[in-house]
């Protein structure tokens, strides 16, 4: 969906759809004009802050992840270790 929005085709279609609209309800032609700037310059800003979230996202997805699995195998380790320890308690082991 994000990718969608980030799309220059989609917002081009949407100006191309609006403008004969503009003119159809009697708003200036130089307005019209300026808003059309003021669209495109600002797509690539928005595009660039849509894909730096989806990246920044997808990062700590991943370290999320990687964080779960060393704190896993560090309880799977510890409780080992337990096992281990109450194997030579049991037998009078110390």
């Amino acid at each position: 969906m994000l990718k969608k929005l980030t799309s220059r085709k989609l917002w081009l279609s949407i100006i191309g759809f609006a403008t004969p609209l503009a003119l159809a309800f009697g708003i200036a032609p130089e307005l019209i004009d300026q808003a059309q700037a003021l669209i495109l310059a600002a797509l690539p800003l928005i595009a660039y802050i849509i894909g730096q979230s989806a990246v920044d996202c997808a990062q700590a997805k991943k370290s999320e992840k990687h964080a779960t699995e060393e704190a896993l195998s560090a309880f799977s380790h510890l409780q080992a270790e337990r096992s281990v320890a109450a194997d030579y308690g049991e037998r009078g082991e110390v």
